[in-house]
């Protein structure tokens, strides 16, 4: 369900991705339930809500995208602090905390400590792997949306 839920995602049928994720999100859910919370189990569920809340984003549904971000994030860190810092592990916080930062931003908050504190992963996993073009992709955006952020905070238009 979780593909299903994709591929709808792509072809912009965001109502259809919406049941397809949280369909999967259910099972999951279940299997954690089943499987007693092994690392794999919590990361398979931070991915499902991950992908709830980025969709409910997306359908301006901020209250359901919010709830969904931060369980998905709670559990990253969960995840971190059971098996440390791996790349894996960072990254997964990072996406969430972007995530989670723009739906502050739509709903007019700033976001910046979500972006900062992103862009402070980013900025690790960019040094320790150089090589990894996602890192520094991702260290861009970071920085970029930081700058956006501040602008709009700040009532400075951005010059781009």
């Amino acid at each position: 369900l979780g593909k299903v839920g994709s591929v709808a995602r792509d072809l912009g049928e965001w109502n259809d991705a919406e049941i397809a994720f949280r369909e999967s999100l259910d099972i999951t859910r279940g299997l954690v339930g089943r499987r007693g919370g092994t690392p794999e189990a919590l990361r398979d569920l931070s991915v499902s809500l991950n992908k709830v809340g980025s969709v409910a984003r997306f359908l301006g549904k901020w209250n359901d995208a919010e709830v969904a971000l931060r369980e998905s994030l709670d559990i990253d860190r969960q995840l971190l602090e059971r098996l440390g810092a791996t790349p894996e592990a960072l990254d997964d916080i990072g996406i969430s905390l972007v995530h989670l930062a723009a739906v502050q931003r739509a709903r007019g908050e700033s976001g910046v400590a979500l972006l900062e504190e992103a862009h402070s992963i980013y900025e690790q996993l960019a040094r320790q792997f150089p090589a990894v073009e996602k890192y520094q992709t991702r260290l861009a955006t970071t920085a970029k949306l930081i700058h956006e952020a501040e602008a709009a905070a700040t009532g400075t238009p951005d010059p781009e």
